[in-house]
């Protein structure tokens, strides 16, 4: 992802819009990113191509819009399924 640190960067954080959210960590030398997709969906995200994960990203961190190019490859992009849920204590 884009390079971190710069001065017109806000702070990390959770970002949320339409439906979804995208998470930033700043690792110092990059930022690391995340969002959230449907269950089930991976397939179609990924049929989808980058090009929508960018806009997605843009749309909702829209000061990284001129730095989603640095997504160019399907290498860069992980899953990682998470479940919630309730306990009685």
């Amino acid at each position: 992802m884009p390079e971190a640190g710069e001065e017109t960067d806000p702070a990390p954080g959770i970002f949320v819009s339409d439906g979804g959210w995208h998470v930033l960590h700043n690792r110092g030398i990059d930022w690391q990113a995340g969002c959230t997709i449907p269950k089930g969906s991976y397939a179609r995200v990924r049929a989808g191509g980058l090009d929508a994960i960018r806009r997605s990203t843009a749309r909702r961190i829209p000061w990284l819009a001129d730095r989603v190019d640095a997504l160019r490859d399907w290498t860069q992009v992980s899953m990682l399924a998470v479940e919630s849920s309730r306990l009685r204590r």
